[in-house]
């Protein structure tokens, strides 16, 4: 015997989340009762709490999972940021590291000219001391 497509509940994607909050308030035991296809019109109060401490654990893995993918999520973009930043930190320090150098570049260059003429200095005095005697 085939059965129609009416007597099954939809089953549309649905957000997890909401899907927590409905098994909580006790919604999803009321569209099951609603449903054509099941009679749970007969089931009692004491059946219904079973049903939702059965339902319990299950939303809260769920509400668990989702939470801790979140926070994996969270977790690569924190470590995302965190290497980008260390990769500019690193490109500032290179940077500053040349323009000291080249901030440093112009004073060492006088010491040199200025070591320069004095060695010139000190050898044209010598020569002409050697040339006098």
């Amino acid at each position: 015997m085939e059965r129609s497509q009416e007597h099954y509940p939809t089953t549309a994607k649905r957000d997890p989340f909401r899907v927590v909050a409905e098994l909580g308030r006790g919604s999803f035991l009321s569209q099951l009762r609603a449903c054509h296809y099941c009679d749970y019109s007969r089931t009692s109060a004491a059946t219904d709490s079973q049903l939702l401490g059965s339902i319990a654990p299950t939303a809260h893995a769920l509400n668990t999972t989702l939470s801790k993918a979140a926070l994996e999520r969270k977790l690569t973009a924190a470590e995302t940021t965190r290497l980008e930043l260390e990769a500019l930190l690193r490109k500032r320090n290179t940077i500053i590291e040349h323009l000291e150098a080249d901030r440093r570049w112009p004073a060492q260059r006088e010491q040199e000219e200025r070591e320069d003429r004095e060695r010139l200095l000190k050898e044209c005095k010598e020569e002409k001391l050697s040339r006098k005697n």
